[in-house]
């Protein structure tokens, strides 16, 4: 039996779910194929989901949209708040992508894992 779903939920799953599609547009995207490519980004991308199962989630299934919206907001403004800008994506060397790039990048391809029903 599942617990009900606080007030607001549909919204803020909505929402979550938004901000992980602009960042899959961002950087999701290229970054996975660059990833497809590249042996060694594509292990640090899986090690570092590995890592976000077990922060945020249960360590087996994908953390929540909105666990994973949120954990890559509260990334993106720590990391800006030490001068990391988003890099544009014509610019990026996936061969030697930093940490938070990367970290970003496992984030998107936790999201694209999640087929969970919008209820």
């Amino acid at each position: 039996m599942t617990s009900p779903r606080p007030a607001g939920y549909p919204v803020r799953l909505a929402a979550a779910r938004a901000a992980l599609a602009d960042l899959a547009a961002r950087v999701g995207t290229p970054g996975l194929s660059a990833a497809a490519a590249r042996p060694g980004l594509l292990a640090a991308v899986d090690q570092h989901a590995a890592a976000l199962r077990d922060l945020l989630g249960d360590g087996i299934r994908p953390p929540s949209p909105i666990g994973l919206a949120g954990y890559a907001e509260g990334l993106r403004d720590m990391a800006g708040d030490l001068g990391w800008r988003l890099p544009p994506v014509a610019d990026v060397d996936w061969a030697r992508a930093p940490w938070v790039l990367v970290r970003l990048l496992a984030v998107c391809h936790l999201a694209v894992g999640d087929t969970r029903p919008a209820s």
